[in-house]
């Protein structure tokens, strides 16, 4: 149960410090390099693992669709 609690408060601690690093990046860099400077930074994070998925030798298609779909809902409405 321990265990538990512990995900749970470093998914919220994951989850709320992206709200202070984005109020700190707003005045020096403006809304669209934040925006910018959170997609790099997402892009950073996957495309090693994309890679060495691929390098595993899964060759099953990107569903592009879903993913643009969940990139709208999640990152560009907000």
């Amino acid at each position: 149960m321990a265990r538990l609690y512990m995900a749970l408060i470093g998914l919220s601690l994951i989850w709320g410090m992206s709200f202070v690093f984005i109020k700190w990046l707003v005045e020096p860099a403006g809304v669209w390099g934040t925006v910018f400077l959170r997609c790099i930074a997402g892009a950073l994070v996957l495309l090693p693992i994309f890679f060495i998925q691929r390098r595993k030798g899964e060759k099953k298609p990107l569903p592009i669709w879903k993913l643009i779909v969940v990139g709208i809902g999640n990152a560009a409405l907000p």
